[in-house]
């Protein structure tokens, strides 16, 4: 998590350094005294949250969060100030949270706290089903994959939900019948790239982790039939009918999970 504090007064730099300290965020805090210098780093870098004091000289923390607002829509802006009376002004901005001085350490993790429950919002939604057949879905429309096994190893990498996908796992997976040896391997990596590259070109490249060593999904950037049904999503498990990615073989094993767990949840 990526922070930055504002305020012109030396004292609530104090003040926020010690509780940024107690709550272990200190290292992730970038501190400005001036507004115009803040804007420049927002400018160059990703921010996940920023506290404005409003009463600013030159430019006000409203004026400012407008600012960073146009240049990265996803940061999230806690308002401090000793005047009740801007907190329309700050929501008018679309503010995460607001602090009237003198605030104190729980009020300000609480407002930290909410801030990073705000899903981000990314030009290209994405679903995916997985019931009865794997399904990528961007902003509601059917994703087209030229080739099969790019999909394929994408439906691998999601039923992993989130944990590395291991050279010979993948194997076993698309190609259970060829041997794990060099070409093989070959094949593998360059269907891994082929994956990349067509999400990177289809622009949700989001989904996979940044690092590709390590060949995973980041589950926190799309939705997910499997993912809800197994957090216990009454509807979901309503709706499943014993079908899993039922065009997969390797995909078994997860179904009669699946039918385990619905067992165990209806029983109870």
């Amino acid at each position: 998590m990526q922070i930055i504090f504002v305020d012109d007064e030396k004292m609530a730099h104090v003040k926020f350094k010690n509780y940024a300290k107690k709550a272990g965020i200190y290292e992730q805090v970038v501190f400005f005294n001036d507004s115009g210098e803040a804007l420049d780093y927002v400018k160059e870098h990703s921010v996940d949250v920023a506290i404005f004091d409003i009463e600013m000289p030159e430019m006000n923390g409203i004026e400012l969060g407008r600012k960073c607002k146009e240049i990265n829509q996803n940061i999230r802006i806690i308002y401090t100030t000793a005047y009740g009376e801007y907190a329309l002004d700050a929501f008018g901005v679309d503010a995460s949270g607001y602090l009237v001085k003198p605030y104190g350490y729980e009020g300000l993790m609480k407002e930290l706290d909410k801030a990073m429950r705000i899903q981000n919002v990314r030009e290209n939604s994405v679903y995916i089903q997985t019931m009865p057949r794997f399904e990528v879905f961007v902003d509601g429309t059917p994703l087209k994959f030229s080739r099969q096994k790019v999909k394929e190893l994408l439906a691998v990498m999601v039923d992993r939900q989130g944990t590395t996908l291991t050279t010979g796992y993948g194997i076993a997976a698309l190609w259970e019948d060829r041997p794990e040896d060099e070409k093989t391997k070959s094949l593998f990596r360059v269907t891994v790239k082929r994956l990349y590259d067509f999400l990177e070109e289809k622009g949700i490249r989001y989904i996979l982790q940044e690092d590709p060593a390590l060949r995973a999904v980041d589950v926190s950037s799309f939705a997910c039939d499997y993912y809800e049904l197994m957090a216990g999503a009454p509807e979901r498990i309503e709706k499943y009918d014993g079908y899993y990615m039922e065009e997969y073989a390797w995909a078994e094993d997860t179904n009669v999970s699946i039918q385990n767990y619905i067992d165990a949840v209806t029983d109870w």
